[in-house]
Parts: C-alpha cells; structure tokens; sequence
C-alpha cells in the first residue's frame, strides 16, 4: 500500500520538483533552497571546498601550499562538525530514551529523558562552536576560495 501513496507523491511532486531544476538553472537557487538555507548551504559548502581542495592550482599568496591545505583541512572539518549529519558527537541516551518513551515507569523516563536533554545541548553548543570556527576561517579566507 504504502508503494502506492510514494507513487502518488511522486506524480504530485514532479511538477514543483521541475520548477525546482529550472529555477536553479536560471538562478542558480531555488525557492526550495529558500526554506532551509541552512541546509541548502551546509550541503553545498562542504562539497565545494572539498573539489577546490582537489583541483586548485594555487594558494594564497601570504600562505603555503602545506598551510593552505591545513586550512582548508579544518574549514571543512569544522563545516562538517556543524552539521547533524557529520558531527562526531553523538548522544549516548538517544536510543535508549527513543525505546522508553511509551514505558509505564515515568520517574526513570523524566531521569532519562533529563539525560538525554542536556546532552542535547551539549551536542548543540560543540555544533555551534564549530559553526562559528569555519565561518571565522571562511571570512578571514573568503577572497582566496578561488581555483
């Protein structure tokens, strides 16, 4: 049953998924991109900076090609960092707290779930930590990201 409704939504979104195609082609974004400019650009960024690590042909002019290398290194470690996909931190209660939300004992719920919270945000600050380092590295290097 459920092939049948993604084969619906398929017929149904192919129209806005064209506007979409079109829409990047001639603007180079599209309106989707619009609503989650976050994640239009952390999807973006990452890859672009991996090719111009990959093809440049030079390096800055106050730099070497060996520290060129080591900040485009960390600019996009720190890029991936920020983003839910990459970070290398995780929540250790994720699972855990996921299995027990519909669990009769609420007291060990309201524990857990207090856990699972405050790493949480732990998790959210060290994204953002690392946010602010990579755009601090790609303002400070902006005019260099050229091949």
């Amino acid at each position: 049953m459920w092939r049948i409704y993604r084969l619906f939504d398929f017929i149904k979104d192919t129209p806005k998924e064209i506007k979409w195609f079109l829409q990047r082609g001639f603007r180079g974004y599209s309106d989707r991109d619009v609503w989650a400019m976050d994640i239009w650009f952390e999807n973006t960024i990452v890859p672009m900076l991996e090719q111009l690590q990959k093809t440049k042909h030079g390096y800055p002019m106050d730099m070497t090609e060996q520290q060129w290398n080591i900040t485009l290194d960390n600019m996009i470690n720190y890029f991936k960092e920020s983003t839910e996909k990459y970070c290398s931190e995780k929540n250790e209660y994720e699972e855990e707290y996921l299995n027990s939300m519909y669990e009769d004992n609420q007291e060990d719920f309201k524990e857990l779930r207090n856990k699972w919270l405050d790493r949480e945000e732990e998790i959210a600050d060290y994204k953002t930590h690392m946010k602010d380092k990579a755009f601090k590295l790609f303002s400070k290097h902006f005019y260099s990201l050229w091949d």
